[in-house]
């Protein structure tokens, strides 16, 4: 019993199961981990876990995480690859054009946002469409997963400027579920699906997305 709780608990400490908070190292590495923030301060490196191999990594060598329920925190800002904010000049498809650089917010207090918000930065970082970055400094633009619970609960992305100004927004799909955390995650993949792959992805945005 005593060998079953201690594979356990390192499985949690590694980030194995349900890994939540994003990291980001200075090498450009990203990972996901679940660590706790109020721990953190007195750690001197982190274990996580990627593509089934382990690493150990100092925390001199973190750049930035974002904590699914706490928020950002950049830990050493001189590391950031900036981007200087540019204006939306109303050239949609050029604003978000391949291989620009995304931030996609991650944190929350509500479940279906933080978990649609997770899901969407998973798949964006898997299809390496655009390269995600962890912080809106070293972004070309930010794309939102955003959750509404007014009325029926639904789902959009919205797409903002280094100003924080609407420069579009997809209609809304549904996101209910018995279950919060798969409410958010559904509705962020068809999302994707609807509105990245079979839209932006191949230049077919007329009809498709809702003007500011």
């Amino acid at each position: 019993m005593k060998k079953v709780f201690l594979a356990v608990f390192a499985l949690l400490c590694s980030g194995i199961v349900n890994a939540q908070d994003f990291i980001q190292t200075v090498d450009g590495r990203k990972f996901w981990a679940d660590i706790n923030p109020k721990e953190f301060a007195g750690m001197d490196f982190i274990t996580v876990e990627k593509e089934s191999r382990m690493y150990r990594i100092p925390k001199s060598d973190i750049v930035l995480i974002e904590f699914i329920n706490d928020g950002l925190f950049i830990l050493q800002e001189d590391k950031l690859k900036k981007v200087e904010p540019v204006a939306f000049s109303g050239d949609f498809p050029s604003f978000i054009a391949a291989n620009k650089k995304v931030y996609v917010p991650l944190a929350s207090k509500t479940i279906q946002q933080r978990s649609g918000a997770k899901k969407l930065r998973e798949l964006l970082m898997a299809d390496k469409h655009w390269e995600i970055v962890g912080c809106e400094q070293e972004a070309d633009f930010l794309l939102l997963y955003v959750f509404d619970d007014s009325g029926a609960d639904h789902a959009y992305l919205e797409v903002r400027d280094r100003r924080d100004v609407k420069i579009q927004r997809t209609r809304q799909v549904k996101a209910s579920d018995f279950i919060p955390m798969h409410a958010g995650e559904e509705s962020a993949e068809k999302l994707y699906k609807k509105f990245l792959v079979e839209s932006l992805y191949e230049n077919k945005t007329t009809g498709w997305f809702e003007e500011k």
